[in-house]
């Protein structure tokens, strides 16, 4: 029994994921994050002024 609930509930909690996907064609919400010197930036503001580099990266 433990063999198939584990897995149905890992099914069960990535579904939500896929409700937030987009469309092919269809226009990215707007995001923002924080500069590097601390103040909060949009996208929209820089869109179309600048090249805009985003970098992703973690420490795990």
């Amino acid at each position: 029994m433990k063999k198939i609930l584990i897995p149905v509930l890992l099914l069960l909690l990535t579904l939500p994921v896929y409700s937030f996907a987009l469309d092919v064609n269809d226009k990215a919400p707007d995001f923002g994050g924080a500069a590097l010197d601390g103040k909060q930036v949009a996208y929209s503001t820089l869109k179309g002024k600048t090249p805009v580099y985003l970098i992703f990266w973690a420490t795990w």
